[in-house]
């Protein structure tokens, strides 16, 4: 288990964010986000809510009534985007993430005590839309850094590098997921930080990151 507190000093400090990734239907890992969410002023998940695996004891349909009665439960502003496992191809499950009373999702853009949230779907690439957002949840991790590279491989995505690089999408942090076992938690990337927490099925508590934010002063 990977625990993480990471707080940004530049302002005073106003907001608590628990941000936790690929919890693949490990019931026993929700439920610790949802009692731990009472401590936090807004949650974010950052995708690969469903266990794809043909051994999986609950069928696609079981687990998204599950979480989405899950997902209704949190008393805190919560924020999630989609991963590659929760991508579903019948029409009757497609939206399953988007259509969750109270929950902000793919394409949702909030402000929270003037901190303005953006939720990027999975493999969407007009970043323009995000632009004016200074944190964004984003299941992939830019490519080429260390919080995308597991066992010799980088999973990110180029094309969230390259919005960045270019100055498309100018956030303070981005929050993801994706790889499990990334060789670093947090990378930071033309002065954006990037936090993976990363993710571990074997543990009743799931890695996750304290990110202490501060409200822009007026």
């Amino acid at each position: 288990m990977f625990i993480n507190t990471i707080t940004d000093f530049l302002e005073v400090v106003n907001l608590r964010i628990l941000h936790v990734t690929d919890l693949h239907f490990n019931k026993q890992q929700c439920s610790w986000v949802l009692n731990e969410s009472e401590k936090a002023d807004v949650v974010c998940l950052t995708g690969d809510f469903l266990d794809t695996h043909f051994n999986q004891a609950y069928s696609i349909t079981a687990q998204i009534e599950w979480l989405q009665s899950w997902l209704k439960a949190f008393k805190v502003p919560i924020f999630v985007c989609t991963g590659n496992h929760d991508e579903m191809e019948s029409s009757e499950n497609m939206h399953w993430l988007s259509n969750i009373s109270g929950v902000r999702s793919d394409g949702c853009i909030e402000v929270i005590e003037q901190i303005r949230f953006g939720c990027i779907p999975y493999e969407f690439e007009a970043f323009e839309h995000f632009r004016s957002c200074d944190v964004l949840l984003h299941h992939e991790p830019p490519s080429s850094l260390k919080v995308s590279k597991q066992s010799g491989q980088d999973f990110g995505s180029d094309s969230l590098r390259t919005a960045l690089k270019n100055d498309t999408l100018k956030p303070k942090w981005i929050l993801c997921g994706h790889v499990h076992k990334p060789i670093k938690n947090v990378s930071k990337f033309k002065g954006v930080i990037i936090s993976n927490p990363g993710a571990n099925q074997n543990c009743s508590i799931p890695n996750h990151h304290w990110i202490t934010l501060n409200k822009p002063s007026v």
